[in-house]
């Protein structure tokens, strides 16, 4: 069971500040408030490379007046429950070192080890980056995808990451760089293609975003047709964007026309 303390100034005491997404605690051990007044759930934030994002469950504890930590001690020291962390998780607090001594919690906990224990930095480096893609903190992708590039630019997958990474922090100019050298090695990869349009689109450059767009839907084939509905989705956003209010119109048709029946795109478009 919990013991009972002395909350008073508590507010004063407690320096859990809670602003970090969980794609900012990789490797630390983090805390979000329970539905009990003053009492806070805690574990571990690491990624496995098959899992993404897992959150490894501890228990709970409290913090008395005197800013010290208190386990629940009716929950094993050896519990562990993991979870993967879902997408729409709240902003969690970074456990401090104080806090970590007060629980007896190591800094990096032995198993993790096993999670990080890779011979390949390069697959490493690519994988962990799609990670952060995936979960929409191309930032935290970045630095990943950079060092890989730096071994291997051609690697299967890092291209069309980094130039995702680039285009999701509004930075088409280097997504466009990226993605030139790729289609130089690969002039037909539909994901570069398709990719590069939308740079364009970012840039306003609404002619040769109409124009790349136009070749990568002539070369889609027919098991690329959510590829081919967005990028006819993005098509008619480049002509509406232009002035071209018919060709709008006309691609716009299409593209619901292709999409999948179940795909994000057909769902997307449903709701147009």
């Amino acid at each position: 069971m919990i013991a009972t303390f002395n909350f008073n100034a508590f507010a004063q005491k407690d320096s859990l500040i809670f602003n970090k997404r969980y794609t900012r605690c990789e490797k630390q051990w983090v805390t979000f408030k329970s539905k009990q007044d003053n009492q806070y759930s805690y574990g571990y934030i690491y990624i496995d490379s098959q899992a993404g994002f897992t959150y490894d469950a501890k228990g709970s504890f409290v913090i008395d007046a005197d800013g010290h930590y208190h386990p629940d001690t009716s929950i094993s020291k050896n519990s562990s429950v993991k979870y993967r962390i879902a997408p729409n998780w709240g902003n969690v607090a970074i456990i401090p070192a104080s806090g970590l001594k007060d629980l007896n919690l190591p800094a990096e906990p032995s198993w993790v080890k096993a999670y990080y224990n890779y011979t390949d930095t390069l697959a490493h480096n690519i994988r962990w980056g799609w990670m952060y893609n995936a979960v929409d903190d191309s930032e935290m992708a970045l630095p990943f995808l950079h060092k890989a590039y730096a071994v291997k630019p051609h690697a299967n997958g890092l291209e069309f990451e980094l130039a995702y990474a680039y285009n999701a922090l509004s930075k088409p100019d280097e997504a466009i760089n990226i993605l030139n050298n790729a289609l130089n090695n690969k002039p037909n990869d539909i994901l570069f293609i398709r990719e590069l349009g939308f740079s364009y689109l970012q840039k306003k450059d609404f002619p040769n975003s109409i124009k790349i767009y136009l070749k990568g839907i002539e070369i889609c084939t027919d098991k690329q047709l959510d590829t081919k509905s967005e990028m006819a989705l993005n098509l008619s956003n480049a002509f509406k964007r232009s002035g071209n209010e018919n060709e709008a119109k006309d691609w716009l048709k299409k593209a619901k026309l292709w999409a999948p029946p179940g795909s994000k795109i057909q769902e997307y478009l449903s709701r147009m």
